[in-house]
């Protein structure tokens, strides 16, 4: 299997996972739940009023199931 790589990167209060420099999802504050997250992987997948590691867990997930479709492996960085 091949191995795509996802890296995570923190700009301010927000969240970036990106594959080389195209951002494939995103994790912020949630603008209507004070203190809560939300989660975006455009189409694939979404969340919103969790907490900060509830949100990576979901995202992370919707990444890997995506990708394993396609027979890839992914690692997070």
């Amino acid at each position: 299997m091949q191995t795509i790589i996802v890296t995570v990167n923190q700009h301010g209060e927000k969240t970036a996972l990106q594959i080389g420099s195209k951002v494939i999802a995103t994790i912020s504050m949630d603008s209507f739940n004070k203190g809560r997250y939300c989660a975006s992987f455009g189409v694939f997948g979404s969340c919103n009023n969790s907490h900060y590691q509830d949100a990576v867990d979901f995202i992370t997930d919707c990444i890997e199931r995506h990708f394993s479709g396609f027979g890839l492996n992914v690692v997070f960085e």
